[in-house]
């Protein structure tokens, strides 16, 4: 894929959808893939699909596909109860409040995933400092080790 590094601004990449299921990416220039989509969202590079003659915002159909594709290849991360769960509450008066509920909670699983991964490379930083100290405390007892200072 021909891609510029990931945007600086919060500006998302348009993508155009044409009739025949080909992927446009306007910042780039070139056709992309859903795979190429993927990366993009991995990298957190928000982007907005559009019907090319219609423009129609497509954007969630593409996603679920990326998503569908992600299973079908063997990913296998959204359990069965779950997408059952997920069709029961379609079109039913709790709707929203289990899309809300959603989104809070990968909200939630993200913020503790990004806190716990700052929490693990911190250390290897308690390791540079436990050697330091530990190489510290080897110093001062040679230092007051009146045998090993006698025989020097």
């Amino acid at each position: 894929m021909n891609e510029k590094k990931a945007k600086d601004t919060t500006e998302p990449v348009y993508i155009k959808k044409y009739a025949n299921r080909r992927l446009y990416n306007m910042e780039t220039s070139s056709y992309v893939t859903l795979e190429d989509l993927a990366e993009l969202v991995k990298k957190d590079v928000k982007f907005i699909v559009k019907d090319a003659k219609t423009e129609a915002d497509l954007t969630r159909q593409v996603l679920v596909q990326i998503i569908l594709e992600q299973e079908a290849g063997g990913a296998e991360m959204l359990p069965v109860e779950m997408l059952r769960s997920l069709i029961r509450y379609y079109n039913t008066d709790m709707h929203q409040s289990f899309s809300n509920y959603l989104t809070g909670s990968m909200q939630s699983f993200t913020t503790n995933q990004e806190e716990l991964l700052k929490n693990f490379s911190s250390f290897g930083k308690w390791d540079s400092i436990q050697d330091q100290q530990t190489e510290w405390f080897k110093k001062t007892m040679e230092m007051m080790n009146p045998l090993k200072s006698s025989s020097s």
